[in-house]
């Protein structure tokens, strides 16, 4: 059952709807696979998902996320708004969306755009950060950005849609340069993997939580 709820973002309600819950933003961490041949091939999940399923188990028990802001992620949330707003000026208007939680994954959108796709907005601080997402391709996509990849097909996941549009954005660079936007279809095989992983990780920090 897919629920809806902190309609606001980085409100304390909104950080109470994720606590202890595998993310969007986060599910990465599942993705990448353990260094054993042997554990790969039992469907072990690896040392980094352990790690991350742990931090789910202390939210849950401690009722806290640790936040880490840094001059990069002030920069994002300040000029995020410009993004969306030439990104519905070259597109399409954008809806704003709280935490969507799908009981397993939640996740929440920079935006959602009509009925079938949605935004995921970054805002570079660097230079040669934006440079890199002007060369990216729909082909070359995962490979560069793995993270930014498996978020967006989270994000597809728990809201049912057909496509996720990465949004780079830079306000330096003349206008013909300062938005790059990339699309990425829902990707079926992806997204079973994922719910594989997904569900593995859900039954482990249940586990713990029950023996502690």
């Amino acid at each position: 059952m897919i629920t809806e709820a902190a309609q606001v973002q980085r409100t304390e309600d909104w950080y109470e709807a994720r606590m202890g819950k595998f993310t969007c933003s986060e599910v990465h961490n599942l993705m990448t696979d353990p260094r054993s041949k042997a554990d790969k091939k039992a469907g072990k999940l690896s040392k980094s998902a352990q790690s991350y399923i742990y931090k789910k188990v202390a939210e849950t028990l401690t009722g806290k996320k640790r936040e880490f802001t840094s001059r990069e992620t002030e920069w994002g949330e300040e000029y995020e708004p410009y993004a969306r707003t030439m990104y519905e000026q070259v597109f399409d208007e954008v809806t704003e969306a709280g935490f969507i939680y799908d009981g397993k994954l939640g996740g929440s959108p920079d935006g959602l755009v009509g009925e079938k796709g949605g935004i995921e907005i970054k805002c570079p601080y660097t230079y040669e950060g934006h440079v890199e997402n002007l060369l990216l391709t729909p082909e070359t996509f995962k490979e560069a950005h793995k993270e930014y990849y498996w978020q967006m097909q989270g994000l597809m996941k728990v809201t049912a849609r057909e496509w996720w549009d990465f949004v780079s954005f830079h306000p330096d660079f003349p206008e013909e340069y300062c938005l790059q936007v990339i699309r990425i279809i829902r990707n079926e095989d992806d997204i079973k993997l994922m719910n594989g992983k997904v569900e593995k990780a859900c039954l482990m920090r249940d586990e713990i939580l029950k023996k502690l």
